[in-house]
């Protein structure tokens, strides 16, 4: 068994890797089925309720660490998604997603209060002639399409949604504009309705016709999370 005073000392157990909050964790011993003399360390968070096995051996001075249990709350919708798998992370890995976790969850925190400081505005030049000089580009979005949903009953949504465009999603203080394969679609900020977002995707709803049709997009690894671009699009709708 590992010194406890080593043990004491790693990341994970010192702070939540989770949820941040220092002074949280407690350590148990785990239990196997396979090992008479007990399993993993399982280290708890009071704060966040998150569980997660500790594998760490000081003669290495390495460790990893896997998550049993984590907090599904909005806030903690990064991590979760990291975390949440069951797999195994080493130091460097889980030391990074926390990370990014972090900053994830305090942009959101800004950008819900009406703070973009940390988003600086594009400069496009040449400026695309459906923008106008005083507009400011706060991101661009590529690969999003704008679709015709199918008609939703109470039970289940039925056949399937029409594509009616798709291209590049330029997000402006002033309206959104999808400068897509076909044409301009212009959409003004009084047009949209909800936005939705998962681990994959994120949806925003435009109004406007006989059928409901939205922008929608699948996460892409070189832009930011889903979380986020709902987050940004939301504020700036509703400022």
């Amino acid at each position: 068994m590992m010194a406890d005073h080593w043990l004491a000392s790693l990341p994970p157990v010192q702070g939540c890797l989770f949820c941040h909050s220092e002074g949280a964790v407690s350590v148990e011993a785990g239990r196997s089925r396979l090992a008479r003399g007990g399993g993993l360390p399982v280290i708890r968070c009071s704060h966040c309720g998150a569980v997660a096995e500790l594998d760490a051996l000081p003669e290495r001075a390495e460790w990893r660490i896997r998550y049993r249990k984590v907090n599904q709350a909005d806030r903690y919708y990064y991590v979760a998604q990291q975390f949440g798998g069951g797999e195994w992370f080493d130091r460097a890995a889980a030391l990074q997603i926390s990370t990014n976790g972090y900053v994830q969850r305090q942009r959101v925190r800004q950008t819900a209060t009406g703070d973009l400081s940390w988003l600086a505005p594009l400069t496009l030049d040449p400026l695309p002639l459906f923008i106008s000089q005083n507009e400011v580009t706060w991101l661009e979005l590529r690969g999003v399409t704008l679709a015709r949903l199918a008609s939703q009953t109470w039970i289940l949504r039925s056949g399937q949604s029409e594509i009616i465009d798709s291209g590049k999603l330029y997000v402006t203080s002033l309206k959104l504009h999808l400068l897509g394969q076909r044409r301009d679609w212009p959409i003004a900020w009084a047009d949209v309705s909800g936005s939705s977002y998962d681990a994959g995707a994120w949806q925003i709803g435009v109004e406007g016709g006989d059928q409901p049709r939205a922008l929608i997009a699948q996460r892409a690894s070189n832009e930011m999370d889903p979380q986020l671009i709902v987050t940004v699009i939301e504020h700036l709708r509703q400022r």
